[in-house]
This record gives C-alpha cells, sequence and structure tokens, in this order.
C-alpha cells in the first residue's frame, strides 16, 4: 500500500493544476437578440465549459440564449489573440488546445475567428492576466503554435524569446480589438490575481490602468470590474488566478449586469 502512495499523490496535484469548467448541458434554445461572442484565455476557456466551447449553464439564461461562440486559449495575451484573429481559421498541432468552434449562425466557416467577430453583435475579451506576466508576450506563444511568426516579434525562428511587454503595445492591442468591432460595444474583463507569487501579481495594475483607459478613447469600450469583485470575494478565484465554481457563476453574472446596464436587451 505505502508504494501507491505516491502516485495517487501526483494524480491528485495534477487534477487540481486543470482549471474547473461545469459538465456540459444541454443549452437553452437561441431566442431573437444580439449573439454574443466571448473571446479570451484559460479563465475564458473555463466559462465556455472548457472544449465545449459554448457559454456555460451556469450563465444567466440571457447569456446562453444569445450565444455567438465561446473560446478561450490557454495561455493567450492579446498578442496571440489578434494574430488568432489576422490568421482567420485557427490550426493548432497541440492536442491539448481544441480548435474554436463557433456554433453555426449560418456562418460560412464556422472555425474562423473573424467571421464569427463580425457576425457578433457584443464583443466580450477577456485577455490580459498573460499579459501582466511580461513574459510570454510579444507573439512567443503564437509564434510556438501557428507557423508564422507575429510581424515585429523579437528574435528569429519558429519560437522567438521571450521580451517585455509595454504600455504603448497595450493600448494598441485594445485598440485593435476596438476597431475590428466597428462599433459594436466590447466589454473587456479587467485582471484578477490574489497570489504574490504569480508573475502576473506585480503587473495587473499597469494592465487594468491601460483597459480602464481605453474607456475614454472609446465609446463603445467597457470594461468589467473583475478585479473588484474579487477583492470583495476572494473565494471567487480557487488558485489565486483561475475562477472557482462560484466565481465562474459570478464571472457570467458581472458580463451580464454590463451588458445590461448599457441597455442592451
Amino acid at each position: 500500500m505505502r508504494r501507491l502512495r505516491l502516485p495517487l499523490l501526483l494524480l491528485l496535484i495534477a487534477a487540481l493544476a486543470v482549471p474547473l469548467v461545469p459538465s456540459p448541458a444541454a443549452a437553452l434554445p437561441l431566442v431573437a437578440g444580439p449573439r454574443v461572442l466571448m473571446l479570451g484565455d484559460s479563465i475564458t476557456w473555463q466559462g465556455c465549459t472548457g472544449a465545449a466551447q459554448r457559454v456555460g449553464s451556469d450563465a444567466p439564461d440571457w447569456l446562453e440564449q444569445r450565444d455567438g461562440g465561446c473560446y478561450g486559449f490557454a495561455g493567450a495575451t492579446t498578442a496571440d489573440m489578434a494574430f488568432m484573429v489576422q490568421g482567420g481559421r485557427f490550426y493548432s498541432p497541440d492536442p491539448g488546445q481544441p480548435h474554436p468552434y463557433f456554433p453555426d449562425r449560418g456562418m460560412a466557416d464556422p472555425y474562423s475567428v473573424r467571421e464569427a467577430m463580425d457576425r457578433a453583435e457584443v464583443l466580450v475579451v477577456g485577455l490580459g492576466t498573460n499579459d501582466a506576466n511580461r513574459r510570454a508576450s510579444c507573439g512567443t506563444r503564437a509564434a510556438t503554435f501557428w507557423p508564422v511568426q507575429i510581424p515585429n516579434a523579437p528574435g528569429s525562428g519558429p519560437n522567438p524569446p521571450p521580451c517585455e511587454l509595454d504600455d504603448r503595445q497595450i493600448r494598441e492591442h485594445i485598440d485593435y480589438f476596438v476597431w475590428l468591432a466597428r462599433g459594436k460595444p466590447v466589454f473587456w474583463f479587467d485582471v484578477a490575481v490574489t497570489d504574490p507569487t504569480d508573475p502576473a501579481y506585480a503587473h495587473q495594475d499597469a494592465i487594468n490602468a491601460q483597459i480602464w483607459a481605453a474607456a475614454g478613447r472609446h465609446v463603445s469600450f467597457h470594461p468589467v470590474p473583475w478585479q473588484r469583485a474579487v477583492a470583495a470575494n476572494p473565494s471567487h478565484l480557487r488558485d489565486g488566478v483561475h475562477v472557482s465554481d462560484a466565481g465562474r457563476a459570478a464571472r457570467h453574472q458581472l458580463l451580464y449586469d454590463a451588458i445590461r446596464g448599457c441597455g442592451i436587451r
């Protein structure tokens, strides 16, 4: 029996490291109204029921019934997602990253991030946590998973070295997504990291400053105060970064309140 303890312990640790997602349930039927598209990192992935890639059943019915697609890419930065949009279809040799499928609402290509953005009436973005790391930025991860390197990425070859991501670049990336939305409302979650040992912890306020400043440049841009919600209830995070079950539902509710608060019905 003693020989089993270490393997069992390792299995338990591995299980805890996987972001929690709700079990897929039968989706509510869609109703008339604006289609909401969600794009982001692993925190968004949790809200998209993981590989199911649709808004989870623990979201308010209004969001679930207006699902225009939901996709989170673990480790994604603003540069990575911008590259994914520019590249049209997403291809990854990584078996741990499913191809994003956006529910086919008459799309010519339901795997196209750009087409999904063009067809949605509301864009929701959950990016910035990995930018706050300031290490896996400037397209490093994208260059690892795509054969084409991001223009102006430092270094050469398929995997350029990590680099610092300054405030100007973050600002430009945010402005790029607003430009892609073509006047459609953009709701962007700010960053909340409570684990002081996480690299993102030290830089989250700088990222959030850029997110909130964007509201002053674009009338269609709406920051979603996730950091404030986590400060009020730290149990929303299970590991200082990723959401708990209760946190996932709270994040959906926060988004719903923000969208409805702007008069979108």
